[in-house]
């Protein structure tokens, strides 16, 4: 089973992403932006979250192979949650 988890962004400067999710350690955040006309939208990043050799938590922006199924997971359910509005 896979296990859904939620990741603490708050380190990071600037805005704040407007829903976030991490899948064993595949993040998927997803930010909002308005236009130069004034129209929202929203886009998403992805990266990898682990621990280095001294136990601190790391980003990066590769993934391995067998992350792939954890990223898609967490993909569709922020998809779900930002296109189809299912909670």
């Amino acid at each position: 089973m896979t296990t859904l988890e939620n990741y603490d962004s708050s380190e990071k400067k600037g805005n704040a992403p407007v829903n976030q999710l991490t899948v064993r350690g595949c993040h998927v955040a997803v930010w909002e932006h308005t236009n130069s006309e004034g129209k929202e939208y929203k886009q998403i990043s992805t990266n990898k979250i682990y621990k280095d050799s001294e136990g601190n938590l790391k980003n990066g922006n590769s993934f391995s192979v067998n992350d792939i199924p954890n990223l898609v997971i967490a993909l569709e359910e922020i998809y779900k949650k930002e296109v189809l509005k299912i909670n």
